[in-house]
């Protein structure tokens, strides 16, 4: 009876996961499409990172950490969030390419979206 509790509880949590807004694969990065998608702006690391999606798409950072960071673009045509601790910060990609991002106050924490 217990495995039977446990071996639903895993099917719960994977349905779960897997409609938390992107597709995640055991052999590439996550992808989405037109709805939403999420990056954890965790302690001093973006996850998942690089991220796919199609045009239209809304990324969405979710800080999950204590540390204070940002997201700045490389490119300097998208928004950049202000540094914090908490908090979200949205993003939608109009135009296909990639996209570079990072946190300028912890040098190395970086991320790439790409749209197709």
């Amino acid at each position: 009876m217990r495995s039977v509790r446990l071996a639903a509880l895993l099917l719960i949590a994977s349905v779960a996961l897997s409609c938390e807004g992107g597709v995640t694969t055991p052999s590439g990065p996550p992808s989405g499409s037109g709805g939403g998608l999420t990056v954890q702006v965790a302690d001093d690391f973006f996850t998942p990172t690089p991220l796919t999606a199609t045009v239209g798409a809304t990324v969405t950072w979710v800080w999950t950490g204590t540390n204070s960071h940002n997201v700045t673009f490389a490119d300097s045509t998208i928004g950049n969030s202000v540094t914090q601790s908490s908090g979200t910060f949205q993003q939608v990609f109009s135009v296909a390419g990639t996209y570079n991002y990072g946190c300028t106050v912890h040098p190395g924490m970086t991320g790439t979206v790409t749209i197709q």
